[in-house]
């Protein structure tokens, strides 16, 4: 009889034995036997999907898995009885990165300056008390292992001076989004702005849909809004539109500003006259809308 262990056959002792031998080679396998405990499997059954098994067993491994961005999961379907097999991503740097690299928008444009999940970082109670109870309602609202529609009210706009907790605050949460699978923006309004006037003389409609993936990603980050002043242009034309198109659609919005919401007339670039108070005054409404936790803070 064969022994037990978690290490699998190699290539040659599997295309040389026979079908007996393969389902014993399996149902000794201590990584199986788990599985089995759970899903009772047949002869039958563990025949029909030696590949899928052997390809399970594998990405248990240590060895093998920690370099793997996907694994295999094998599940049974309690309406159907019949197993399932899902791929699921691994939990590892490897696997992570790939998040990152393909669950940003538009980054190109920005991309987050900091690594770490908002989860993670450093938030001193007693010295940022609401930052750090808004921390505790995310973590409630998104510990969830599968994707799930994001609560529009978890929208927050960071106040704060440059050297402040503010970007890495958004960064983080960013990085976490992203990690949660959501396609996520982050976007420093200046570079923005930059990379719109560059579009002026293109043909092919590039500023119309850079507008359309800001107003449809899951979640969007403003950034850095107040480091300089803006023409009405872009306060009417791709903010308050962008803006306007998220709190519509009720969706998940942050901002982060050097000013508090009161004093955001202050990024209106003054030499334009064409600037209207009515223009501010909605861009304060939609964003007041938008984003439901409103944190100062500070240095």
């Amino acid at each position: 009889m064969l022994k037990k262990s978690s290490e699998f056959m190699d290539f040659e002792s599997w295309i040389t034995s026979s079908r007996e031998e393969l389902i014993l080679e399996i149902k000794n396998n201590q990584i199986f036997q788990k599985l089995n405990t759970k899903l009772n499997f047949s002869d039958q059954e563990i025949w029909n999907y030696f590949i899928n098994i052997k390809e399970y067993i594998e990405g248990k491994t240590s060895k093998i898995n920690k370099n793997k961005i996907w694994f295999l999961e094998i599940s049974r379907n309690p309406r159907t009885n019949q197993l399932e097999f899902e791929y699921v991503l691994n939990k590892n740097d490897i696997a992570n990165e790939f998040l990152l690299e393909n669950n940003f928008e538009l980054a190109s444009i920005s991309r987050p300056s900091e690594k770490e999940a908002f989860e993670d970082i450093k938030i001193e109670e007693a010295k940022h008390f609401e930052l750090f109870e808004y921390r505790e309602t995310w973590k409630k609202a998104t510990n969830t292992r599968k994707k799930v529609k994001l609560d529009f009210n978890l929208g927050l706009i960071v106040e704060g001076e440059l050297n402040s907790l503010r970007n890495k605050v958004l960064s983080s949460i960013a990085i976490s989004f992203a990690l949660k699978k959501y396609k996520v923006a982050y976007i420093d309004v200046n570079y923005l702005e930059d990379s719109l006037k560059a579009t002026f003389n293109n043909t092919d409609n590039e500023m119309s849909q850079i507008i359309k993936r800001m107003s449809d990603v899951d979640v969007l980050l403003l950034t850095e809004i107040g480091f300089r002043t803006y023409n009405s242009w872009f306060i009417e034309s791709v903010l308050i539109k962008v803006l306007e198109n998220r709190l519509k659609n009720k969706k998940l919005t942050y901002i982060g500003s050097y000013y508090s919401l009161k004093d955001l007339d202050s990024i209106a670039n003054t030499k334009d006259s064409r600037i209207s108070k009515f223009a501010m005054r909605k861009l304060k409404e939609i964003i007041n809308s938008l984003c439901n936790y409103k944190i100062w803070i500070g240095f």
